[in-house]
């Protein structure tokens, strides 16, 4: 976002406001999904002789008959794991571009919840959905996403003055590309992107001058309940 973005805007995009400091829990959160990274591919070389899969990978990933077995913690561990240096890239260019962008809109605070809790929805999703391994920060990603689209909620004239219409061509393409390559996780994708749409529903913007309507509220606790009633539900 630009330094400039609120200038010569009319008077009703001045609602929400932009913050202009760095975007720390960002940098944060791309150097630690980066160290274990490299932390995982060379245990894998020194335990195993090869590349990719190490250690932390191992017992860290979101694995359905571990959980299933108490190991509740993957569901968050398996966040920050990545499979290799294409997976990573791709996913840290996402998490650069939206992290920054949702921390200015939302704050470092709100922006590391949405994040967390957009991811432990994909993982939750995945293990209730899908029996295959997991790992990746990419549903943690679609749930920033999904904050971008609470703020065309929120107020559509601003969102479409910053960020124009290209963002939903973006999410189509990415969630048509999950369809359409294998390995894709994409119930950890939608349940992420639902995920981060209702926290920031929840958390809100920064500053908002008006505060959410109580019914708004209401539904989107509803909505949240229902979804971890369904996959609660498949857990059991």
């Amino acid at each position: 976002m630009t330094d400039n973005v609120q200038q010569n805007l009319p008077q009703d995009l001045d609602r929400i406001y932009i913050n202009r400091k760095k975007p720390i829990i960002t940098y944060a959160l791309i150097a630690i999904c980066v160290v274990i990274f490299f932390a995982d591919q060379i245990t894998g070389k020194v335990l195993f002789g090869y590349f990719n899969m190490g250690y932390l990978s191992l017992f860290g990933m979101k694995i359905n008959s571990a959980i299933s077995e108490g190991e509740i913690w993957r569901m968050i561990t398996s966040v920050f794991l990545h499979a290799n240096a294409q997976h990573i890239v791709f996913n840290m260019l996402a998490l650069y571009i939206w992290g920054r962008n949702i921390e200015a809109l939302y704050g470092r605070k709100n922006m590391l919840y949405i994040f967390l809790l957009a991811g432990l929805l994909g993982s939750f999703a995945s293990y209730a959905f899908s029996n295959a391994n997991g790992l990746g920060a990419s549903g943690a990603i679609y749930g920033l996403l999904g904050a971008f689209f609470y703020v065309y909620f929120y107020n559509k004239k601003f969102f479409l003055a910053h960020f124009k219409k290209q963002i939903f061509i973006y999410a189509a393409i990415s969630l048509a590309y999950g369809f359409i390559l294998p390995d894709i996780d994409n119930f950890a994708h939608i349940f992420g992107l639902i995920g981060g749409f209702l926290s920031a529903g929840i958390l809100g913007l920064i500053k908002q001058v008006h505060k959410r309507k109580t019914l708004q509220c209401i539904i989107i606790y509803t909505v949240i309940a229902v979804i971890c009633g369904v996959i609660g539900y498949v857990y059991t």
